[in-house]
């Protein structure tokens, strides 16, 4: 970092960018004090929270764009420092020799303008709990609020009562709520840590300039290349401790850093890094049992052996058991973090289509696009999924009907199977998106359940095809070899599922590895030269990172790799053992990439994993019904039997396994009492020592009448002590 070279800001040139340009302003000079001449852009990276990267313009600085998005963001208040791009032997040049191609704009939001932008928005902060306990002991007689103490009952709640308690940030209250009582680190004399810092800066560079004027649109512009790129960027002070912590391979999987990793990369990723976590660790139950399992399998080379539907009711029972309590798990860590309730305070999303009109409900200016023309397209892009089903379907009947003529035996047939679905997933993920952006959602969460409904409903039929025909039909086509299909459906799904998790893992890593390495060489630099470039820049060679796109990509990887181990666990027990030890790589190599490839991403709430949880169900569910199939139909174990009987065995299996599982769901409850408890004691806080929500008329006259009762046991005790029947006088109430 030291070579790095000093790059001097654009605050001579600042008066030339806005010359000439209508309604546009000059920086602060205030801004240009803060700058030493002697500070390399490496120091002042420290400094700024994001970078925005600008096409250049003239030889004096931006283009049009660029001149009007630095004039919100002065006029928004945030701090700003520019800096043309090093000359690059490999940078595009501009076809106007006197241009230059890119611009950097660092940014950063003064405390004070967050503190007043938080009271704009009603932006929820961590409260401290000593101060939050003062607050209620002492009451407000002014706005009629009665001391309250809330007890600490362990036996209801172990969380202790003024812990994990949220309330709106309120600037120079005129109610008297002070900033020492929201939470700060030790030595800091802001509430707002890194974190919020992001969140808050990313939102003011997003807000509506208050002159009406169009807003920037981070995505929105960067799809129309008015913005090469933004994103937060890495925390020097905190990178190197947070990579030692999460690359330590040794690490257990309920040992890893999630806090730090939420706390760097914000609730969404946290809690998919908290769920990976879970998972692993739950793993270890049926991939220590499959690989025994498994082994008995091999020993005795009996693909129908009973081991195998007792492995497979315990796994089913493990997998209603790993999601309750992943439901506690994550709405504990959902009060925890402040995010209950999330969900419901969404904005809409930048790449929303509408034209501006009065709401219906509010009489306010918004957004309006009617809801009709969404429904109707999804009609349409729904129409276009199904369309793209039955290629697929057409595609595996097609690979075994060679296996049928015999062109192809049970391997090859796999293989090509395997191409097949990774070739159809790669096409159709790159559709699925186009037609969810078609259908013009509102907000990131109805996105995000439109494209998952989508790749599911695909993936599931192109992953798993092959498997049913092998599990349910193949055998009545006399295309298996041996007494029956399992060892045919053993061998499918360890060739198809090692291919995926394979690929899966290695396409995760070197695709974004080598766009990073593309970015480099396209500049004309190597690993040498990037480093002597300043900090800003070298993250901007990154790789680009989506939290939302992204996230659902990997999100959607576990749900297939646990859909193959739950659907036809029966045929490979070694599937879960496959599942824990590729699940536990794909963490750190996650992990690894938002570290060292990606881009920082933006930081963004999260309350649960939303559709996914739904997901995970309906595979435990169609797992009860393909097992039972494959124990009653495929395996030899029920052969004495009719088909009379073997119908009414296989329902008997399915309630058995519905009633077990209905029963654990019933007895362990969705939300742990200590979220339940904590919630209701954030609510009533929150209204009294925040919000300044009165006490009822019959609260007040009480906490009246208990002063005055105090105040006369005091005045008769300073009476009793100058008569000298008292040697002291009990302290002032």
């Amino acid at each position: 970092m030291s070579s790095a070279r000093k790059v001097a800001p654009l605050q001579h040139d600042a008066v030339d960018i806005f010359t000439g340009h209508p309604g546009m302003v000059r920086l602060p000079e205030a801004w240009s004090s803060r700058v030493s001449p002697d500070e390399s852009t490496n120091d002042l990276a420290s400094k700024y929270d994001f970078c925005m990267v600008l096409n250049g313009g003239d030889c004096d600085g931006l283009d049009k764009f660029g001149k009007e998005a630095v004039t919100i963001l002065t006029r928004t208040g945030l701090d700003l420092f520019i800096f043309k791009a090093t000359e690059r032997p490999g940078r595009k040049k501009h076809p106007d020799k006197k241009k230059f191609p890119a611009v950097f704009v660092l940014i950063r939001a003064p405390d004070e303008v967050l503190r007043v932008f938080s009271d704009k928005v009603d932006f929820p902060l961590l409260l401290d709990p000593i101060e939050v306990e003062k607050e209620c002991k002492k009451g407000d007689e002014l706005h009629h609020i009665a001391p309250f103490n809330i007890r600490y009952e362990p036996l209801e709640s172990q969380v202790q009562p003024y812990q994990y308690i949220y309330g709106t940030y309120k600037y120079q209250s005129t109610d008297g709520v002070k900033e020492s009582l929201y939470w700060r680190p030790a030595g800091d004399p802001s509430p707002f840590r890194e974190i919020v810092r992001l969140k808050l800066t990313y939102m003011l560079v997003e807000e509506r300039p208050e002159d009406g004027s169009t807003p920037i649109r981070i995505l929105k512009d960067i799809i129309d290349k008015n913005i090469i790129t933004f994103f937060p960027l890495h925390n020097m002070r905190v990178l190197p401790d947070l990579e030692k912590k999460m690359m330590n391979w040794t690490q257990l999987p309920w040992k890893e850093p999630l806090e730090y990793m939420k706390e760097y990369f914000g609730e969404k990723i946290g809690l998919y890094f908290k769920f990976m976590s879970h998972l692993n660790t739950w793993l270890l139950i049926p991939a220590t049992l499959g690989l025994g399992a498994q082994i008995i399998v091999f020993y005795y080379n009996d693909f129908s052996h009973p081991i195998l539907p007792v492995y497979a009711a315990v796994t089913l029972v493990w997998a209603i058991l790993m999601q309750e309590f992943w439901k506690r798990r994550e709405k504990y860590s959902a009060m925890r973090w402040g995010m209950i309730g999330f969900e419901n305070n969404q904005k809409d999303r930048a790449e929303f289509r509408g034209k501006i009109e009065i709401s219906y409900t509010d009489g306010q200016p918004h957004l309006y696009y009617p809801t009709k023309s969404t429904r109707n397209m999804s009609m349409c892009t729904t129409l276009v999924v199904l369309m793209i089903i039955f290629l697929v379907i057409a595609a595996v009947v097609g690979i075994y009907a060679l296996r049928y003529l015999q062109i192809l035996n049970q391997i090859a047939a796999s293989v090509v199977n395997s191409a097949q679905i990774q070739i159809f997933n790669l096409i159709y993920s790159f559709v699925a998106d186009r037609l969810t952006e078609m259908e013009n959602h509102r907000t990131i969460t109805a996105f995000e359940d439109s494209l998952i409904g989508k790749l599911f409903l695909f993936q599931f039929v192109n992953s798993y095809a092959s498997f049913f025909y092998l599990a349910f039909i193949a055998e009545y086509l006399g295309t298996c070899e041996g007494p029956n299909c399992m060892s045919a459906l053993a061998l499918n799904l360890a060739i198809i599922f090692g291919v995926r998790i394979i690929a899966s893992n290695a396409t995760g890593m070197l695709i974004p590895y080598f766009q990073y390495r593309a970015n480099i060489i396209s500049q004309g630099l190597n690993w040498e030269t990037v480093r002597q470039l300043p900090r800003p820049e070298q993250e901007e060679l990154r790789a680009s990172y989506s939290p939302v796109k992204d996230s659902i990509a990997d999100n959607a990887e576990v749900v297939i790799q646990f859909g193959y181990m739950m659907l036809f666990v029966t045929a490979l027990p070694l599937a879960a053992t496959a599942s824990a030890i590729f699940g536990y790589l794909q963490f750190k190599t996650d992990g690894y990439k938002l570290l060292r490839i990606f881009e920082r991403p933006i930081p963004l709430g999260g309350e649960d994993i939303g559709t996914w949880q739904s997901i995970y169900a309906v595979l435990t569910i169609g797992a009860v019904i393909c097992n039972a199939g494959l124990v009653v139909f495929t395996m030899v174990v029920l052969d004495d039997y009719g088909p009379y009987e073997k119908m009414w065995i296989f329902v008997g299996i399915i309630l058995a396994c519905y009633g077990i599982q209905y029963s654990l769901m019933e007895a362990i409850p969705d939300i742990p009492k200590e979220v339940e408890v904590q919630t209701a004691r954030n609510q009533f806080i929150v209204t009294k020592i925040v919000e300044k929500v009165a006490d009822d008329a019959k609260a007040v006259k009480t906490h009246v009448q208990e002063v005055n009762i105090k105040y006369q046991q005091y005045s008769d005790a300073v009476t009793r002590r100058a008569s000298g029947v008292l040697d002291s006088v009990p302290p002032a109430f």
